[in-house]
């Protein structure tokens, strides 16, 4: 598997951390995880309350997220030197 311009924006859009509600950005997420763990930690929904406020609040009836996540300097550093070898 080979990372796409399209995981690299979903890696620099959760950036420092994110809550993740959407699939497909839960997908590719998940896809970065498999390629290599070092660049991405997952905040499992359990723990995610004590990060994000709002979901420390939800009861479970509604819409919850996937997970958390904070891309880390490992995944940053493979973004820059991904892009500068398409260059």
């Amino acid at each position: 598997m080979k990372l796409t311009e399209e995981h690299f924006e979903v890696m620099e859009g959760v950036g420092f951390g994110a809550t993740i509600w959407g699939y497909r950005d839960a997908k590719l997420l998940r896809e970065v995880q498999q390629f290599d763990p070092s660049f991405i930690e997952i905040v499992p929904l359990d723990e995610l309350g004590k990060y994000d406020p709002t979901v420390k609040k939800l009861t479970g009836a509604e819409r919850l997220p996937y997970f958390g996540a904070v891309i880390t300097g490992a995944g940053f550093d493979y973004i820059e030197k991904a892009r500068e070898a398409a260059e």
